[in-house]
């Protein structure tokens, strides 16, 4: 909202000055948007636009891979989709700082990937060349 040609496409005030972040903004939307699996920073639906833009030889694999419901102690904790190694997670009722605002499924969460435990674990099937942690570690 800072260009100029942006302004004048969304037919908004050219005076105003717009920043990265806003206070007022920031208040009057917390219980609203930037809470829970809703979060505009970082949320569900712009991590899943960025994974699409990976370039690892498990990609195609990962995309086709069913998305599972993933429980913490018998309650619905979010969403897993993963394939080898790399795991992504939508964490429910979680912003930006899911530590913050989830301190019972974060943990858990973290200990099943670490562990390959649940549905974070790797499956027979999902061969040792997917293996996104050295894909990155290579690079």
């Amino acid at each position: 909202m800072r260009i100029s040609e942006v302004k004048k496409a969304l037919r908004a005030n050219e005076s105003i000055v717009f920043a990265d972040c806003s206070d007022k903004v920031g208040i009057a939307l917390s219980e609203d948007v930037m809470q829970r699996h809703f979060d505009l920073r970082d949320g569900v639906v712009s991590a899943e636009a960025w994974v699409k833009t990976m370039e690892w030889e498990g990609l195609g694999k990962y995309l086709m891979a069913e998305r599972k419901a993933w429980k913490v102690k018998g309650v619905l904790a979010g969403y897993v989709q993963k394939w080898g190694s790399f795991s992504n997670t939508a964490v429910l009722e979680a912003g930006h700082l899911v530590p913050t605002d989830q301190a019972v499924y974060s943990p858990a969460m973290t200990e099943d990937w670490v562990l390959d435990k649940g549905v974070f674990a790797i499956e027979q099937g999902e061969d040792s060349a997917s293996d996104f942690r050295a894909a990155v570690g290579n690079q």
